[in-house]
């Protein structure tokens, strides 16, 4: 008996309409990838993520959307660094990028 057994699907078996009919399951692409991989992936392969992904909402912050009074606002909800890099990453990585780590690490001393 094999310690671990997937139910891998066949080759081809993700044809543009099972992969849109799988998609609509979803509301996000983040769901959609962790709920349904080997369609998302299946997608991706065949070029079709935009189309099947268009009713999805988008969880993204606009490209932009971080500048450094608001990531400076995000890291003063948290208590700890730590904290704020678990709980606020997106703020977190863009005041990383941004090489604001110095100023953010004075607001939690």
């Amino acid at each position: 008996m094999k310690r671990f057994e997937y139910a891998r699907k066949p080759d081809g078996y993700w044809t543009p309409s099972r992969i849109r009919k799988e998609a609509k399951k979803y509301k996000t692409r983040t769901s959609f990838i962790k709920g349904a991989s080997s369609a998302y992936n299946a997608a991706r392969e065949l070029e079709i993520l935009d189309k099947v992904c268009v009713h999805m909402i988008t969880t993204q912050k606009p490209k932009g959307y971080w500048t450094k009074d608001r990531i400076i606002n995000e890291a003063k909800k948290y208590k700890t660094l730590a904290d704020f890099r678990r709980e606020g990453s997106a703020a977190y990585k863009a005041g990383y990028r941004r090489d604001m780590l110095s100023t953010i690490n004075k607001l939690f001393k």
